[in-house]
């Protein structure tokens, strides 16, 4: 019956137990377990003799191993991260409104409200104010006034659902 130092089994409660005793780092305990599956038994169990020498034998490709995994762990995460911002750049392109169709919505708001305020204050107002009590006049401007805002404000609701959201 032939005994073999590195056959020995040893039970560990977690892989960062096992790491801590062999002087592993987790990850390379993971890749060992990739490579060498027959070190490992059982949820927590490995033959710590025969995974060190393992180790020893093939550090320069775990290390490797290791060392790529986290690059392209890294460069997955850029990769997300730029299609994250692609999209966001995206949906504020959609939203976005050309300065042309703003200077037009303008020049047009300001000639709606150009024409009220000729008609309101200029032509309605003389002739009604002659005929009102003071104590009513203030009231007949606040509705005048009332009604430009009104009409500026269905101007901008009419424009802004078709063109930003």
């Amino acid at each position: 019956m032939k005994s073999t130092h590195s056959n020995i089994k040893t039970k560990y409660n977690s892989m960062k137990q096992a790491s801590l005793a062999l002087g592993i780092t987790v990850k390379q305990l993971k890749i060992i377990k990739e490579q060498y599956p027959e070190g490992f038994y059982g949820d927590s169990g490995l033959k710590g003799p025969a995974i060190k020498a393992y180790f020893d034998a093939h550090k320069d490709q775990i290390v490797d191993k290791e060392s790529d995994s986290l690059e392209s762990l890294k460069k997955e995460k850029l990769r997300r991260e730029i299609t994250r911002a692609d999209l966001a750049i995206e949906e504020a392109r959609k939203r976005m409104v050309p300065i042309a169709e703003i200077k037009e919505f303008l020049k047009k708001l300001n000639i709606e409200v150009g024409s009220l305020l000729l008609a309101k204050l200029v032509k309605e107002l003389p002739s009604q104010i002659d005929r009102i009590e003071s104590s009513k006049r203030e009231d007949l401007c606040k509705e005048m006034y009332n009604e430009i805002i009104n009409t500026m404000q269905k101007e901008i609701d009419l424009w802004t659902p078709k063109n930003a959201k």
